[in-house]
């Protein structure tokens, strides 16, 4: 549009040079007049237009769709007319799943919101990025495209699945223990007994109970006793997605994850979920005991970063934890393999992983 503009005016201008029209020399300072105004007015709206996006997106489990609205602010003093825009979703490799054409315009100092709804066949984390917008002037003569770099990520919770899972009255009944709580991820559970003690080396100062040494001429802390464990340790090789369709992969492997978890806590069996931080280059370990630490647990999941290289998550357990105790360990890896106690893994097929776990009979 901006060329054909261009062309015209500059053919008005020939045309009055050569028959020296009094009418074709006006209608071209006009056209001039209206090209000086557009770019004007780009200008200006490219400099004051900015976007703002929500810091998460989210969806509830069962929900294939996600909505939420992105911000355009024009902190200038003319109009934004017109606008267009794509917004893009992208897969943990950052291959284009799908994109939302949008449209809209912004009065001088102002801001509008424009709703967003996004969908998803797959669960897990996308991202949503806005790489480039395009700006018209008015009547559309002229537009000018300007680069962006604004994204959001996208969570699709999975949905837990039915799947079989019995617990054993070993793992049940097992004692286990855990002497380190400060390192699991949120909270820790701890017995309900709360006893109150004087100061040692080696108490935490958000253990101090203020009100009581106020009273008194000594520290005293809030001692919880010893931290109850977990019989269970669900861990997750979260090794980059791999194949034809890897954001397939990770789709099955979120499934099957949160559907393995939820049996476990459906028969009341306490578990812990563990997965390496790459970032923190340090395991992280959420303890799983009701349905709202399900949840949870899958947000921070959803957001755990993903290594090339296979990690021996176990041998990292015992090195962080020495003196942990349980009685069975499960492993799940991004290639759909499930591990139980070290044995022969169990080759889970993306399509029918219910299936196969249907006529394992698994046992813990």
């Amino acid at each position: 549009m901006n060329l054909i503009y261009l062309l015209v005016t500059l053919t008005f201008l020939y045309l009055s040079v050569l028959y020296r029209s009094t009418s074709l020399c006006a209608l071209f300072l006009l056209l001039l007049l209206c090209l000086l105004l557009g770019t004007l007015q780009l200008c200006m709206s490219v400099r004051h237009l900015s976007f703002v996006f929500p810091e998460t997106i989210l969806n509830t489990p069962g929900k294939k769709t996600a909505s939420f609205s992105v911000k355009a602010v024009n902190t200038g003093i003319l109009p934004v007319h017109r606008t267009k825009a794509v917004l893009k979703i992208t897969d943990i490799h950052g291959k284009t799943a799908a994109f939302y054409p949008l449209e809209f315009s912004v009065s001088g100092k102002e801001s509008v919101f424009i709703p967003v709804t996004v969908s998803s066949d797959l669960c897990g984390r996308f991202r949503c990025r806005l790489t480039k917008f395009r700006i018209y002037s008015s009547f559309s003569f002229l537009s000018v495209r300007k680069k962006a770099n604004f994204s959001a990520p996208v969570l699709f919770y999975p949905e837990a699945s039915p799947i079989p899972v019995s617990v054993s009255e070993y793992t049940r009944y097992f004692p286990a223990e855990s002497a380190d709580s400060q390192n699991v991820f949120f909270w820790a559970p701890h017995t309900p007994m709360e006893q109150v003690r004087e100061f040692s080396p080696g108490d935490r100062l958000r253990q101090i109970h203020w009100k009581l040494s106020a009273r008194s001429d000594e520290i005293l802390v809030r001692d919880s006793g010893k931290p109850d464990g977990c019989g269970v340790l669900f861990f997750l090789q979260l090794t980059v997605p791999s194949g034809k369709n890897p954001a397939l992969s990770y789709s099955r492997f979120l499934e099957c994850a949160a559907s393995l978890s939820f049996a476990l806590t459906e028969q009341r069996c306490s578990h812990y979920v563990i997965w390496y931080d790459s970032k923190d280059e340090k395991l992280v370990r959420c303890p799983v005991r009701t349905e709202e630490d399900w949840t949870v647990c899958l947000y921070f999941l959803l957001h755990a970063p993903f290594y090339r290289e296979e990690k021996d998550l176990q041998d990292l357990y015992q090195k962080m934890y020495p003196s942990d105790t349980w009685c069975t360990s499960l492993l799940l890896s991004t290639g759909m393999t499930l591990m139980k106690n070290s044995l022969d893994p169990l080759l889970l097929p993306l399509e029918t992983w219910q299936q196969t776990l249907a006529g394992y009979a698994l046992t813990v």
